[in-house]
């Protein structure tokens, strides 16, 4: 925070608030850029509060917890470069597409598999599926604020608290929802939520993801 306050303020003030960035996602792009932002918050709040005591009922300790958790961030962070070349020279529909369809297939996995011998990898190998929607996600944010005329600081602010509501939610919910009933119905809503927007990206491909100006 000290960092960020002693960096120079910009020499010409953008005349910009939150009307105009709330305005501006009448957008598609950054509507869909910002949901998609917000449904990986969500994945993570899920995963992140429940896969931690999944694994621990299986027998796991916190090291090898922790361990599965580095090792899938590794993951995804070889594969964050891959999804934002694919969203360049493709458009960002494709890594969309495929993150989605790992996204659903992880959400049901990962409260059913048994033993932890088998849980542990696919967790590594999948959860970066939440995390690689990230990467075409902002490239849709950062279209479709240009496209409003919308100043890029803005529109990431607004994809910060997209993502920052969704975990916090998930976060909370999932917890309270897992208790009341099984691990199995938060996940399963999240399943749901990813595969309807897997369905409706599909249907509105060309809307939301159009050439480059």
């Amino acid at each position: 925070m000290v960092v960020a306050f002693a960096v120079p303020a910009p020499r010409e003030a953008v005349p910009q608030g939150l009307r105009e960035a709330f305005t501006a996602m009448r957008d598609r792009r950054l509507a869909v850029g910002l949901w998609l932002t917000m449904l990986a918050g969500l994945a993570f709040g899920v995963i992140d509060v429940l896969a931690p005591l999944r694994m621990s009922s299986l027998g796991v300790t916190a090291l090898v917890i922790a361990g599965t958790f580095l090792a899938s961030a590794g993951v995804e962070a070889a594969l964050s470069p891959v999804a934002g070349r694919a969203a360049d020279r493709l458009g960002a529909i494709v890594p969309i597409r495929c993150s989605l369809t790992g996204a659903v297939a992880i959400s049901l996995l990962a409260p059913t598999l048994a033993p932890a011998a088998v849980l542990i990898p696919v967790l590594i190998v999948g959860m970066p599926s939440f995390g690689t929607l990230f990467t075409p996600a902002m490239t849709l944010v950062s279209e479709g604020a240009q496209h409003q005329r919308l100043d890029q600081g803005l529109a990431f602010g607004l994809g910060n608290l997209a993502w920052a509501a969704g975990q916090a939610i998930a976060a909370a919910g999932s917890g309270a929802l897992a208790q009341a009933t099984s691990d199995l119905v938060p996940y399963s809503l999240l399943a749901a939520a990813c595969l309807a927007t897997l369905v409706l990206v599909r249907i509105g491909r060309r809307p939301a993801v159009p050439a480059p100006e």
